[in-house]
């Protein structure tokens, strides 16, 4: 049995994957790091504000493009007035009854290529 590695992470080792940031776009990127820049420690962070800064660019070309293809038709899509949302704790049937509900012509439900 081959015993398990054990990787060491130096105090300050800040990883960028998986941010809660990473869906930001640039205008609301500048404005967060003009409201709040100065309590940002740059020489420890620098990975991710790079990170974030690259996405926030990404983000925004691929927003506009949205904006341009399918503007007009989410403009034109009606809502229903009484949405159903699913909440729950993990692990007690959200996901099944997500996927119950899916069946169902009476609902619409967004896939997860559709988010």
């Amino acid at each position: 049995m081959v015993p398990p590695v054990i990787t060491h992470r130096p105090r300050g080792f800040h990883t960028v994957k998986n941010h809660p940031l990473s869906g930001i776009t640039f205008p609301q990127w500048a404005r967060l790091l003009l409201e709040h820049g100065d309590g940002i420690e740059v020489h420890r962070y620098w990975p991710r504000l790079a990170f974030l800064s690259a996405m926030s660019l990404f983000n925004s070309a691929g927003s506009l493009a949205d904006s341009l293809l399918f503007g007009r038709a989410i403009a034109r899509q009606e809502l229903n007035p009484e949405p159903v949302f699913i909440l729950g704790h993990p692990r007690t049937g959200t996901t099944h009854l997500f996927n119950l509900m899916s069946t169902d012509d009476r609902f619409a439900v967004a896939t997860t290529f559709a988010v």
